[in-house]
């Protein structure tokens, strides 16, 4: 920026007086106006598009420009109903063209991309985080390749997803997803009991819903689906479904919801408790009610999932043998299997057969290529020194056998299409990047540490909780359906953003 340019409209009263409106059109952006580039890939650090806009152009207009110009230039509107500001491109009229911008820690990009759409003349941004730079490549760089690469980036997506056809129907059957959780080694019987830390599936309401009381929701529900573990002659577990849906022959059930019971037609239903709380150390045995041992490292239930990846780890290196390690006195099982989407998700009780298919898939992993599974130690902060005291201190370690087949037949596919790809490297870089980036939003929310939404989206993701937490009720998917979080919904989304960012790109 040129220098002795005077006061700048950031400084002024007037601008001021602007932020309270730039605040709201920002809070819409947040919320269902999100950009549709910002569903490519989870980053905790985006910040809103007109902010970034507003702010760039108050830096660099004098500080008497008028106001009314300044919203007309950037689409800043005082109506409700206008259009969310970011869908349109600022008029500047080449007023920026000899302005310099630069963003030393530019992030997920909002700043250098509003600066380009603002055309100031030269945008310059980098960032320490590797992860950063590269969605940063993606955000700002390669939309110059515009239609072309939209096109390639659906080409070869299908491409990807066709070939992982053979291997998912092999792995999965015709099923969506599985919910699983950790079964442990009751000390008192005997038995395997699952822990859950709570049995709900959905709860999705569907309008009118108000509040008569703390802790309760009350009006329409679109869903409302819960799990009931049933013993039968102590030895033997039966997880239910119970779909009120289903069971009333009702789309949508007039209900009172509290956390454990729900209320329609003056008929309760009691949803159960669940018999894992980690934060107290306290679990119960589902077979005999007893609870299990120990506090804190020295916790039963901590020492034996710990086992389990020790023995998971010993596995891979072919130290001990598959029935060693589903004798370990904790393991993965599976809770309930689904199909379908969105609120019409079917929840089913798992049979002998997906019990077997799951563990076949254990015998299957020790033939994976070695390069194809993340070994690399998990750093103690990027845990929160929450999944190492359970064993989980190596990548591989958050995913199933299952997962983990399909993460590799996925990595060997996109090297395949690398050099398929006739182009420049760079344009290589290109595709690869924007298919790369959906596969990394599909392993968020298919892993061993997402957890159930039942009120909103069904699986809360692995990143959450601001880090890798330890989670209980995971749920497992196949990256073919059509849900949120699977790599076919995530191409899409790529898919999307990328045409945005094409836009924005080409009318800058």
């Amino acid at each position: 920026m040129s220098q002795n340019l005077g006061k700048r409209l950031i400084e002024s009263d007037a601008f001021a007086e602007l932020i309270p409106l730039i605040d709201k059109e920002a809070a819409r952006e947040k919320g269902p106006g999100r950009p549709p580039y910002w569903e490519m890939i989870f980053w905790w650090t985006r910040k809103p598009l007109i902010s970034a806009r507003a702010f760039i152009a108050a830096a660099l207009l004098p500080e008497n420009f008028p106001v009314n110009e300044f919203k007309r230039m950037i689409r800043l509107s005082d109506s409700s109903k206008s259009e969310i500001p970011h869908k349109l491109q600022p008029i500047t009229n080449g007023r920026f063209k000899d302005f310099t911008l630069l963003d030393p820690f530019a992030g997920f990009g909002s700043i250098p991309l509003e600066a380009k759409r603002l055309g100031v003349g030269k945008v310059i941004a980098s960032e320490l985080l590797p992860t950063a730079y590269v969605f940063l490549k993606a955000v700002l760089e390669y939309p110059k390749y515009g239609k072309k690469i939209i096109d390639d980036v659906k080409k070869y997506g299908d491409e990807l997803l066709k070939s992982l056809e053979e291997d998912v129907k092999e792995l999965y059957g015709d099923n969506n997803g599985f919910i699983g959780t950790w079964e442990v080694k009751c000390p008192h019987c005997g038995n395997y009991t699952p822990l859950v830390n709570q049995w709900w599936l959905m709860k999705m309401q569907g309008g009118g819903e108000e509040s008569t009381e703390e802790g309760i929701k009350s009006g329409k529900f679109k869903r409302i689906v819960f799990m009931r573990p049933e013993i039968n002659n102590r030895d033997s577990l039966r997880i239910k479904v119970v779909d009120l849906n289903k069971e009333l022959n009702k789309q949508t059930i007039e209900a009172k919801v509290s956390k454990n019971k729900i209320i329609v037609s003056e008929k309760t239903y009691e949803v159960p408790e669940g018999n894992v709380n980690a934060k107290s150390n306290n679990a119960r045995c589902l077979y005999c009610n007893n609870v299990f041992p120990g506090k804190g490292d020295k916790w039963y239930v901590r020492e034996a999932i710990k086992e389990w990846n020790e023995k998971y780890e010993k596995y891979l290196n072919g130290e001990i043998s598959l029935e060693e390690l589903q004798n370990a006195k904790a393991r993965p099982t599976l809770l309930v299997k689904f199909k379908g989407k969105g609120k019409d998700l079917e929840f089913n009780e798992i049979d002998e057969k997906d019990r077997n298919m799951f563990w076949r898939s254990f015998e299957k992993l020790r033939v994976i290529d070695i390069n194809n599974i993340p070994i690399e130690k998990i750093a103690e902060y990027a845990s929160r020194y929450t999944t190492i005291p359970w064993g989980m201190d190596k990548f591989y370690k958050l995913f199933n056998a299952r997962q983990l087949i399909v993460f590799s037949k996925i990595i060997t596919k996109l090297n395949e299409i690398r050099e398929k790809i006739k182009e420049n490297e760079k344009y290589r870089e290109a595709i690869i990047t924007y298919l790369t980036i959906a596969f990394l939003n599909h392993i968020r929310y298919n892993c061993m540490v997402t957890s159930v939404h039942p009120s909103r989206t069904f699986i809360t993701h692995a990143l959450a909780f601001r880090g890798i937490v330890f989670t209980w009720n995971w749920v497992e998917i196949s990256p073919l359906v059509d849900i949120i979080g699977s790599l076919r919904r995530s191409l899409d989304h790529v898919i999307e953003g990328l045409e945005y960012l094409v836009q924005a790109s080409t009318d800058s």
